[in-house]
């Protein structure tokens, strides 16, 4: 091998870590936003938990009340919702990778 053909394979293989450096910097980015949106997530899944204990402190004391079943109803199906949203955002995410 001649120092030329050295040369380069070196600088071959140096820009080739350099686009790998690139690349996994953009991915640490990437993953980054997920936690951040993930973080997000979990503040309003703790909020909405938060109201569901005192939708079953009133459920507790009146368990007759329909209205207030139609709301519990309607928030833990909106959790659940938010939850499958955040799945998908994240499957989307691991996709455009």
């Amino acid at each position: 091998m001649t120092e030329d053909q050295f040369q380069s394979l070196k600088s071959m293989i140096e820009a080739m870590s350099a686009r790998m450096e690139a690349r996994f910097e953009q991915v640490d980015r990437r993953f980054e936003q997920v936690d951040k949106r993930f973080e997000h997530v979990d503040e309003r899944l703790t909020g909405i938990d938060k109201d569901l204990m005192r939708i079953d402190a009133v459920l507790a004391t009146k368990p007759d009340t329909g209205a207030i079943y139609a709301v519990a109803f309607t928030m833990m199906v909106g959790t659940v919702g938010m939850v499958f949203g955040a799945v998908l955002v994240a499957n989307a995410l691991g996709w455009l990778n």
